[in-house]
């Protein structure tokens, strides 16, 4: 199975039309690279920033024939921000869960999870989250709300932005629930030009039967300043 990670930083562009090519170029890349799962931060919905009448996941699931689901996380220019989960499996089950912050003034957060029927009896349930951009003590608190709920939703396989680095603290509580493989560590997704530093992660529950067997990093900087992540894996 392939599973593509992606902060879109909003799909950059100057009018409604490139916000469009935009997408098409990403369902581009989803179709031919024969894509499995999507899970994308930062997405716009009717916003006057990206265009009233579109909403970015529900183009993208058209182009590429996904079910989509999407978690808001704020109010934002006359539309909804947040982040979403496409899939060519149904999604059977889905939550969205705001996460704590140390400010009131801080932007809120969330984790989505949905679970997705493979056939044969088989389901595999997939979060993504996009922890605080400001405060390293909003991500320590959102890292250890995510761990409690991966245990209440017993969440598979764990993606997003996690806007720290392996060695810091919110990536340590993650730790608790998740395995972030060693084999991936150098593979840097920010910025895109010069990459500098690791900050989205793809990454499986602790004593999963999942297996990784490729994480490769790609540059599409029309879309936005950050490297998606592709990996295959399989359910062994």
């Amino acid at each position: 199975m392939r599973l593509l990670n992606y902060n879109v930083h909003h799909f950059v562009g100057a009018n409604d039309v490139n916000h469009f090519v935009d997408i098409n170029s990403l369902a581009s890349l989803i179709n031919n690279q024969e894509v499995d799962i999507v899970t994308l931060q930062e997405l716009d919905v009717n916003t006057r920033r990206s265009g009233i009448a579109l909403d970015q996941l529900a183009e993208l699931a058209k182009r590429t024939k996904m079910f989509y689901k999407f978690g808001k996380t704020i109010d934002y220019a006359g539309g909804d921000y947040g982040i979403g989960i496409l899939s060519k499996y149904p999604i059977v089950k889905s939550a969205f869960y705001p996460l704590s912050s140390s400010s009131e003034q801080e932007e809120k957060r969330g984790l989505l999870v949905c679970t997705l029927d493979l056939g044969h009896e088989r389901e595999l349930t997939v979060a993504t989250t996009h922890l605080a951009s400001q405060s390293n003590a909003s991500r320590v608190l959102q890292a250890k709300e995510v761990i409690q709920l991966a245990k209440e939703n017993k969440i598979d396989l764990l993606t997003g932005d996690f806007n720290a680095t392996e060695k810091e603290e919110p990536i340590q509580v993650l730790k608790q629930g998740f395995e972030f493989d060693s084999r991936f560590k150098n593979q840097l997704t920010i910025p895109t030009q010069i990459s500098t530093k690791k900050i989205d992660f793809i990454v499986k529950a602790l004593n999963s039967a999942i297996q990784f067997h490729r994480q490769s990093v790609y540059s599409l900087e029309s879309l936005s300043d950050h490297n998606m992540i592709i990996a295959d894996f399989s359910l062994e």
